[in-house]
């Protein structure tokens, strides 16, 4: 007797871009709301942190924020100015001007239209509506009395940008960022309308502490404030096994930081660490038998004077206390893991950055964990905002 055989259908082994991602968190959340429109993300309102420049000749002007070390004011900004062209308007008000240096006293609170933006931070207009004094067409940042601000007052037109705002903001226990959300991470949703995963393009907090994932396609808009909504975090393995490799290094230069006993280091990084031990700051070259190397505060000279402190108040040798830094993650170095250390740090530990509350130092959050920056530090030579990386600024 001959019987059928049925054929069985092979199972599809081909990876998908889904096998690449690796779950690290998952949680109940409340009070989503999804949109699809610039909109929802761009205040009328900028409430900017750092005054401008402002420089004038005759009806043209430039606003110029490229001083400003707030990043927050810098990305509000531009997404304040995103959706506007080029012949709308926008108000600057509270731009009252005192400089008793030339006895001058002066606003410039008016109406201008939006030309664009220079430089990324420089933004052009044209003055029509205030009558400037003739004496003056440069306003230096420091003599305004306040910190102007930029209202919108008309817009044509609204970007299609798709993203999720959380209510409740990044201190609630499920917050995006205490599920450890980073750009180029995934999310996922489900028990909702948008029902699937989302590729994260941008991370940002607004004025009001909500949190926003601005996702890569479309969603349904809907606002979801009391049901419960799974979230789940999955992170590409490319970002993992990278994230684990530099994070392998960080704790390998720890290790050589905290155990060497003489002062001549191979890196800027191991240099710096040490000169944290010293409370010097900065590093300096020295060569010998033709090998350079690094070491420790900016001049021997200073590294000598250091040493010597250090030995008259106690004894040289590897600390035994917990290592606080400096790191670099991500390209920003330096970091310290605690805020006394990044004081230690700081060549002007009584300094407040302009727009902030924290004295000697600011922070940085990156893959979910808050790191702590010296204030004082010079962009680009002591300090660096993502082109840092194995001792060396690329």
């Amino acid at each position: 007797m001959i019987r059928n055989r049925t054929t069985r259908p092979v199972k599809n082994t081909k990876p998908t871009a889904k096998d690449n991602l690796i779950k690290i968190s998952s949680a109940v959340v409340y009070g989503l709301k999804f949109f699809d429109s610039n909109e929802e993300i761009t205040p009328n309102r900028t409430f900017l942190k750092c005054k401008p420049t402002v420089v004038f000749d005759g009806t043209n002007l430039f606003i110029d924020y490229s001083s400003c070390k707030s990043q927050d004011t810098l990305h509000n900004l531009n997404h304040v100015l995103e959706d506007l062209k080029p012949g709308e308007t926008f108000t600057l008000s509270d731009a009252l001007y005192q400089d008793p240096t030339n006895s001058i006293e002066t606003n410039i609170s008016g109406t201008y239209t939006f030309m664009g933006v220079v430089n990324g931070n420089i933004v052009k207009a044209i003055n029509e509506t205030i009558t400037l004094p003739s004496n003056i067409t440069r306003f230096e940042a420091k003599n305004f009395s306040r910190i102007p601000q930029i209202t919108i007052t008309s817009v044509t037109n609204i970007t299609k940008t798709y993203g999720v705002k959380n209510i409740f903001g990044e201190e609630n226990e499920n917050s995006f960022k205490n599920l450890g959300v980073e750009k180029n991470y995934y999310v996922e949703f489900s028990g909702n309308t948008n029902k699937d995963s989302y590729k994260v393009k941008d991370i940002l907090t607004r004025d009001d502490g909500s949190e926003v994932l601005i996702l890569d396609k479309k969603v349904v808009p809907e606002s979801i404030f009391t049901t419960p909504v799974v979230v789940n975090v999955l992170v590409p393995k490319s970002i993992k096994d990278a994230n684990e490799k530099q994070f392998d290094e960080l704790r390998i230069i720890r290790d050589q930081v905290i155990n060497k006993d003489a002062d001549r280091f191979e890196t800027q990084t191991e240099a710096l660490a040490r000169a944290t031990y010293y409370r010097c700051s900065g590093y300096h070259q020295m060569a010998e038998n033709g090998t350079v190397f690094f070491m420790p505060c900016t001049t021997h000279a200073a590294y000598e004077e250091a040493k010597s402190r250090k030995l008259r108040g106690e004894r040289i040798g590897p600390a035994k206390t917990e290592f606080t830094g400096p790191i670099s993650v991500d390209g920003y170095y330096p970091l310290y893991t605690t805020a006394q250390a990044a004081i230690q740090a700081s060549p002007s530990p009584s300094l407040t950055r302009e727009g902030e509350t924290t004295v000697g130092y600011h922070t940085v959050t990156l893959r979910g964990k808050t790191f702590f920056v010296p204030n004082g530090l010079v962009t680009g030579q002591t300090y660096f905002e993502g082109d840092y990386y194995a001792g060396k600024k690329i």
